[in-house]
């Protein structure tokens, strides 16, 4: 098997696995009849621009060329293909899989205080053990990482390029993310920030 089908294969897995865990958490923790305490919109806390960019613009395109590469493959993606060694694709695999471990845990700690969307819930509980101990945003470390190995894996500069706007563009909201919950929480949550890394352990 050449690398480049290798490659397809490996990033496909990621792709798939990571879709597949995403979807289960999405439905298992919605719950429409639990009343919300919503603080304006998404849009609104994420402020319109950033949102528009991240949702109709940078998503789409990758999304787009994502199904380029799989459904069509023409032959001028080829033009966009980056070589790497076999080894070095299995590793980036391997850590591709370890994020989507990490992802599993931190949604499974996480549990009912989840929400796609940035707000508020009713009774909210703000917290702050297991992998939030150490870190604030545990989530957006899995993340990205498995973002990111899918985009490596992939060896498409197209894929690599606009997986890394995606990840910019997801970073913008975590401040936002983290005002909300200045606003809630206060000195607790500030007190918790001088403690904890944002994405990795603080040393």
């Amino acid at each position: 098997m050449d690398h480049y089908s290798l490659s397809r294969i490996l990033s496909g897995l990621i792709c798939c696995c990571f879709i597949i865990v995403r979807l289960y958490f999405t439905v298992r923790y919605s719950d429409k009849s639990a009343p919300n305490k919503k603080i304006n919109t998404p849009v609104d806390q994420e402020r319109r621009l950033s949102y528009v960019i991240r949702r109709l613009i940078i998503l789409p395109l990758l999304l787009i060329v994502t199904w380029l590469y799989y459904a069509l493959n023409p032959s001028w993606m080829l033009l966009f293909i980056l070589p790497c060694p076999e080894i070095i694709l299995y590793g980036i695999t391997i850590i591709g899989f370890i994020g989507i471990a990490f992802l599993i845990w931190v949604h499974l700690y996480l549990g009912k205080e989840w929400s796609a969307a940035l707000q508020i819930k009713e009774g909210h509980q703000l917290i702050i053990s297991g992998p939030y101990s150490k870190i604030r945003h545990p989530m957006y470390t899995a993340l990205f990482t498995v973002y990111l190995c899918f985009a490596l894996v992939s060896m498409n500069l197209l894929i690599i390029l606009f997986t890394v706007l995606a990840i910019t563009s997801l970073a913008v909201r975590v401040s936002k993310e983290e005002k909300l919950l200045i606003s809630e929480f206060g000195d607790r949550y500030r007190n918790y920030m001088e403690h904890t890394g944002r994405y990795f352990p603080k040393f």
